[in-house]
């Protein structure tokens, strides 16, 4: 599964203070390693749209 290989590569490439953090994160709330890295991904996308909106800038989706 695409999804599942996306993760994968993300852990792997997590130094190991990240990977550390990101361990505490899923303990913290509840979560497997994978679906905290994915939670926390989209906490940031979200933010970072959001900060793209306040600076009145808007995303174009294009289609590949």
């Amino acid at each position: 599964m695409f999804p599942t290989q996306v993760c994968d590569a993300a852990l792997q490439q997590l130094g190991k203070d990240e990977h550390e953090a990101l361990q505490r994160e899923a303990a913290r709330r509840g979560l497997d390693l994978r679906s905290a890295l994915m939670a926390v991904a989209m906490e940031n996308l979200q933010q970072q749209l959001y900060a793209l909106s306040l600076g009145g800038r808007r995303l174009e989706l294009v289609k590949g």
